[in-house]
C-alpha cells in the first residue's frame, strides 16, 4: 500500500517516538471508549460516513468535551485528561465494519504495554520481508476489548489516533486529544528560566483535520485499493475541521477567558496537509510543541501547524469582542462554498454574544387586500456588553433554513444601537394567503439576535386595488410611477402623491404611467385609486 507523501512523514516520526515502556506504580486514569461508524452532514447536505471514537467510560471533563453523549460516536474522540507520571489505561471497544481490527497509541509518549507492564508488540503481515500492520496490539473486529496502558505519561498536549493502518484509520476519523497535565494544574508545563510563562487562567482545543469524501465512500463501500481509490496519494481533501466542524455563517464561538486573562490554546493537528491558524485581534505566544517546552517563547500571528503536529500557545486579550481564526493555507471551504473550512472565533468570556433584540415587527398593510409591494418594518436594539456594539445589519426571509446573513437585506441607518428597520416586499415573493416572514439583525462584533417573525396574509385584491410595478428617478430631475389596478379602466383615477396631474393609463401595457419633474426625489412614492373600496400602495424610490 503506497502512503500519501505527508502521511509516510508522520509514520516514520511515529516509529521514531514509540519507545518501550515498563509498568510503573503511579495512579491510573482509566477510560473506555468504542471505535464505531457514524455520518457527518456536511453544510452542504453531503452525507459523509466516517469513522470516530465514542466515550464509554472515563473522567470525561466536559468543559473539554462540550456537548459530549456517552455512547455517541463522534469525530474527534473525546479529550482525554491525566497527570504527568501517572498510567493513562483506555480500553478500546471495536465496533467498526466486519474485518477491521484498531488500536490506539499516542505519538510522543511511550508504547503502550498490558497491565503487567510488558510492551504490547506490532502487528506483521505474511510477507517476506514482514510488512508492519498495526504499531502496536489490536483490539479485534467484534472480539473482547483490548486493553492499553500507558506509562509514566509526561505533561503537554498531544494526540491518540489508531495505529493499526494508520493512513486510513486516522483519514477516517479515528483519533483524539490528549492533555497531560504538570504537578501544577494551572501550568501547561513546568517552567524554565528561559521559558517561565505556562500559566493560563482558561484552555481550548482546536483540532484540525480534513475531509476527503471519496476517500470515505471507498472505504465505506471497499473499494479503496482498488482502482476506484487506489491509495491516499490521491487525497484531495474537500472539507476543512477545527474540532470536527466546518465553519458556516452563525457556528456558535469557542468561549475562551474573559479580557485581560491567559487562554491556553492548544492546537492539533490529524490531518494530512500543513495547516497555518492566523488568530486576528491579538498576538499568540508559542510555549511548547509537541509536548515539549521550547528554551524561548515566541510571539506571532500566524503558527505552521504541519501533520501530525501539536502547539500549545498563550494568548491574553486585552479586551472583549471577537478574534476570528482561520487557516491561512485557505483550507477555508466547504467543498465549494465559501466561507467555510478551518474558520472559527474565539470569544473572551463576558464579551458581547448576543445580537440585537427586534421589537414592533409588522407588516403593512396586512391583509394586503391586493396592495404590492408592502412595508416590513421592525426596530432593532442592541443592548453591549462591549462598548461600541451597535446594529449593522437587518435581515429577511421565509424559509426558516435560511443560514443568516443569506437573507434579503432590510435598510435602515446603521451604526447605532437602535435602528429602525425597513424592506419593501413585492406581494410575487411570496405565495397567496398566510406566509410566515422572518427577520433578524446584526451586530457589530457579528452577532445574529434572536429571529422574529410576523405572518403576512396576502389576500385577493380589494374591490379596486393598486400596485406600484416601478418608482425611479432619472436625468432632468424626471420622477417616474408605474403602477396597475383591478379597476376597470376609465372607472377609476389613479394619483401619485406629489404629482400635479393623474396618471394616464397606456392601453398597451395595461398600466398607469405619471413622470413629473422633482428637484429632491422623494424616499417613497404612494399612489391611490378612487371611488368606492379604492385602496393606495407605498413603495421606496427606486423600486423595484
Amino acid at each position: 500500500m503506497t502512503n500519501h507523501p505527508l502521511r509516510t512523514g508522520r509514520v516514520f516520526l511515529l516509529a521514531g517516538i514509540l519507545a518501550v515502556a515498563t509498568a510503573g506504580t503511579a495512579l491510573s486514569v482509566d477510560y473506555t471508549i468504542r471505535a464505531g461508524v457514524d455520518n457527518l452532514v456536511m453544510p452542504d447536505n453531503a452525507v459523509i460516513p466516517v469513522w470516530g471514537y465514542a466515550p464509554v467510560a472515563g473522567p470525561f471533563d466536559a468543559n473539554l468535551n462540550p456537548g459530549l453523549v456517552i455512547g455517541r460516536v463522534t469525530v474527534p474522540g473525546p479529550v482525554l485528561t491525566v497527570n504527568a507520571g501517572d498510567v493513562l489505561h483506555v480500553t478500546v471497544q471495536n465496533t467498526l465494519p466486519a474485518g477491521r481490527n484498531t488500536s490506539i497509541v499516542v505519538p510522543g509518549q511511550r508504547m503502550p504495554t498490558n497491565a503487567g507492564g510488558a510492551l504490547l508488540l506490532p502487528v506483521y503481515d505474511g510477507n517476506t520481508p514482514p510488512r508492519v500492520m498495526s504499531f502496536t496490539a489490536e483490539s479485534p473486529n467484534g472480539g473482547a476489548p483490548a486493553q492499553y496502558y500507558f506509562n509514566a505519561v509526561k505533561a503537554g498536549t498531544y494526540l491518540y489516533e489508531s495505529g493499526t493502518e494508520p493512513t486510513v484509520q486516522i483519514g477516517m476519523g479515528l483519533y483524539g486529544a490528549v492533555i497531560v497535565r504538570p504537578a501544577n494544574p494551572l501550568q501547561a508545563y513546568p517552567p524554565s528560566a528561559t521559558n517561565p510563562n505556562t500559566a493560563f487562567g482558561s484552555e481550548a482545543v482546536l483540532l484540525f483535520s480534513e475531509i476527503d469524501p471519496f476517500l470515505h465512500f471507498a472505504v465505506n463501500d471497499n473499494t479503496y485499493g482498488t482502482p476506484a481509490y487506489p491509495t491516499m496519494i490521491h487525497l484531495d481533501a474537500k472539507y476543512f475541521l477545527i474540532n470536527g466542524a466546518p465553519y458556516v455563517p452563525g457556528r456558535a464561538p469557542v468561549v475562551i477567558g474573559a479580557a485581560g486573562t491567559t487562554t491556553l490554546l492548544r492546537f492539533l493537528n490529524a490531518g494530512s496537509r500543513i495547516y497555518d491558524p492566523t488568530l486576528l485581534g491579538t498576538t499568540m505566544t508559542l510555549i511548547a510543541e509537541d509536548g515539549n517546552l521550547l528554551p524561548y517563547p515566541e510571539t506571532l500571528a500566524t503558527l505552521m501547524l504541519p501533520p501530525g503536529k501539536t502547539h500549545d500557545v498563550r494568548v491574553t486579550p486585552s479586551s472583549g469582542g471577537r478574534l476570528p481564526l482561520f487557516d491561512r493555507r485557505l483550507g477555508t471551504v466547504n467543498n465549494v462554498d465559501r466561507p467555510g473550512g478551518a474558520i472559527t472565533v474565539l470569544v473572551p468570556a463576558g464579551s458581547d454574544v448576543t445580537g440585537p433584540v427586534l421589537s414592533g415587527l409588522a407588516a403593512t398593510p396586512n391583509p394586503t387586500l391586493g396592495a404590492s409591494p408592502f412595508l416590513l418594518s421592525a426596530t432593532a436594539t442592541d443592548a453591549p456588553l462591549a462598548a461600541g456594539s451597535v446594529v449593522m445589519a437587518g435581515e429577511w426571509y421565509t424559509d426558516n433554513t435560511t443560514p443568516a446573513g443569506a437573507g434579503q437585506p432590510m435598510t435602515g441607518t446603521f451604526g447605532t444601537p437602535v435602528v429602525a428597520l425597513s424592506a419593501y416586499i413585492d406581494n410575487s415573493a411570496l405565495q397567496a394567503d398566510n406566509n410566515v416572514v422572518f427577520v433578524r439583525a446584526q451586530d457589530s462584533y457579528g452577532n445574529w439576535g434572536a429571529v422574529n417573525n410576523v405572518v403576512v396574509n396576502v389576500n385577493p385584491p380589494a374591490a379596486r386595488s393598486v400596485a406600484i410595478v416601478e418608482a425611479s428617478y432619472g436625468a432632468g430631475n424626471v420622477l417616474t410611477v408605474v403602477a396597475r389596478t383591478n379597476a376597470v379602466p376609465g372607472t377609476a383615477t389613479l394619483t401619485v402623491t406629489g404629482a400635479p396631474a393623474p396618471m394616464i393609463y397606456v392601453g398597451g401595457s395595461d398600466s398607469y404611467w405619471s413622470r413629473f419633474v422633482v428637484d429632491t426625489p422623494p424616499a417613497t412614492v404612494t399612489v391611490t385609486v378612487s371611488g368606492p373600496g379604492g385602496g393606495s400602495a407605498t413603495a421606496p424610490v427606486p423600486f423595484p
